[in-house]
């Protein structure tokens, strides 16, 4: 029975443009029926799942059912269950604005299914949503690359449904690059399939998208009644993701036209919709209307928080890592470098000059003494030359540290104003009553912290290469007590990716080492481990004395 249910939707075929959109009465269903039968096969049990991920309206469901599926697929280790995984859990990551985890775990299905052609639909799939998460993070130039893929592949097939939404979306990244007739066209393309196949939800997407495109072009009237339609097509799907984001799209129309309690009404309705089902970059596109609103009515302090509310949410979904930017200290470096080449040759010219001393006092015959003066001439001109170049690159370098510092200086009046800014924003918060959103702007509150402090450690270690040496005092340290200290640091991500810690060492092993530089060794490994284990699996630390 489960078979023939699961078979019978086709859900999946569309899920990676469109996964809020499916029927909530279906996931019900299904989920229903899990419970009811608690003797169902592997692959009946996989099939449910895959579709509850791909059916569900919520994409925090969608990511429930998409790691209950890649811990079935991993106990019973087979490719077609890994694909579907890693597959389910990309597409409710993109959605819930996560692109990174996003990005890794479908990757980890193009991997899967590209080793044999049995797989060649999901990998036609996989690509479409690569498409879609580099859409989302503004890399237009991989967007394209991988919805062209794509689309090759589809239109020497007859799944004219695939096709269609892969127009869909390569039109909507024609359109964020500003190349509005090129998206036209690829919309009118997608238009046609989908009337053929009667696919409202597709029909429903190609109107406000197509909408957008009036919008840019000036058509502000038929701008908004497309995205009214639009929303009409789409409220009787449950699709919470289009919804939202045509409301924002409202929003601004209203705010161009001057007209800002419309603006501000369809922000609201879109924070709050968003705002029930995790949607990260609606609820930051409706911070930013916010913040605008309450800027051209002079209400600063409201703006100021709402600013601050959609730079938070910005930095989440975009992910930045300050330290990054820290890589390029090795240009810093080279800035010591050369002055200490500077000075070599300063030591060698006055080298020089006491030998042309001792060798005038000591060779009083008048060709030698020619012959040396000759020879030391050119080698201070020689020298000279050198100084002047090693000057002249001093300078530019230089220049390129008073740069870099511009950037770290930068760098750290980020996080720091947003741990400043979400004091205002988390009392406002609490003050409602909204405790969970709390804690999720304490979480990322925590993670701008440590950032902050990651900035911070890496620049101390270069001021420290500046002088010329890294303090190493080495003591007796207990390795447990060092990587709890560590481990401390990131409680946080460790929370939020779900991840058990478990340190197995005994309280007695000891270590004779420095306790900065173990420290910061500690720091990068732990980090690492956290950053590349996937979500609700387990960290083992572990060491054995021999």
């Amino acid at each position: 029975m489960l078979k023939n249910l699961v078979l019978s939707l086709v859900a999946f075929l569309f899920s990676y443009a469109f996964a809020n959109a499916q029927n909530q009465i279906q996931a019900d269903s299904i989920a229903s029926f899990i419970e009811e039968n608690s003797e169902l096969s592997s692959q009946e049990l996989v099939d449910a799942y895959f579709q509850l991920s791909t059916l569900s309206g919520s994409p925090l469901d969608g990511l429930v059912y998409g790691r209950k599926l890649l811990a079935l697929a991993e106990k019973e280790d087979n490719i077609e269950y890994l694909i579907k995984a890693y597959y389910s859990i990309g597409v409710a990551q993109r959605l819930l604005a996560n692109p990174g985890s996003s990005l890794e775990n479908l990757f980890k299905a193009a991997d899967f299914a590209i080793e044999t052609d049995e797989y060649q639909p999901f990998l036609i799939y996989t690509y479409l949503e690569i498409s879609s998460t580099y859409t989302q993070i503004g890399d237009l130039e991989k967007a394209m690359e991988y919805g062209s893929k794509s689309i090759e592949i589809l239109r020497d097939s007859d799944d004219d449904q695939v096709l269609a939404l892969s127009l869909l979306n390569m039109g909507y990244d024609f359109y964020l690059n500003g190349k509005y007739d090129q998206a036209a066209d690829y919309y009118d393309e997608s238009r046609v399939l989908l009337e053929e196949i009667d696919m409202v939800i597709g029909l429903a997407y190609v109107k406000g998208n197509n909408a957008l495109v009036l919008w840019k072009k000036g058509d502000l009237k038929t701008a908004k009644k497309d995205l009214f339609e639009s929303i009409r097509m789409l409220e009787p799907l449950e699709d919470k993701y289009g919804i939202s984001d045509y409301y924002n799209r409202l929003s601004e129309i209203y705010l161009e036209e001057n007209q800002l309690d419309s603006s501000f009404i369809f922000a609201s309705k879109s924070l709050n919709m968003a705002k029930k089902d995790g949607l990260k970059e609606q609820i930051r596109d409706a911070y930013k209307q916010f913040y605008e609103i309450f800027q051209l009515t002079n209400n600063l302090d409201s703006a100021l928080i709402y600013q601050t509310s959609y730079q938070l949410y910005k930095d989440s979904i975009y992910n930045l890592e300050i330290n990054q930017r820290l890589s390029n200290l090795k240009t810093a470096y080279e800035v010591g470098q050369k002055q200490s080449e500077v000075n070599v040759l300063k030591a060698e010219k006055r080298n020089s000059q006491i030998f042309f001393f001792v060798g005038g006092i000591a060779f009083v015959a008048i060709v030698l003494l020619v012959i040396s003066l000759y020879g030391n001439i050119r080698s201070k001109s020689h020298l000279n030359t050198q100084l002047e170049e090693q000057k002249r690159s001093l300078i530019a370098l230089n220049a390129t540290k008073d740069k870099f510092f511009s950037i770290i200086s930068h760098d750290l009046r980020g996080p720091a104003g947003v741990v400043t800014g979400m004091t205002d924003v988390l009392k406002k918060e609490l003050n409602d009553g909204n405790i969970e959103y709390s804690k999720e702007l304490i979480s990322v509150m925590g993670e701008s912290s440590l950032r902050l402090q990651k900035l911070l450690d890496n620049l101390l270690q270069w001021v420290l290469q500046q002088k010329g040496h890294f303090p190493y005092e080495p003591e007796e340290l207990y390795l447990k007590s060092v990587m709890e200290r560590v481990a401390a640091l990131y409680s946080g991500m460790l929370s939020s990716k779900e991840i058990k810690l478990n340190i197995n060492l005994s309280d007695d092993l000891k270590i004779y080492s420095d306790e900065n530089s173990t420290l910061g060794i500690f720091r990068n490994i732990l980090n690492n481990a956290i950053k590349f284990s996937p979500n609700g699996s387990e960290i083992l630390i572990e060491a054995k004395l021999n």
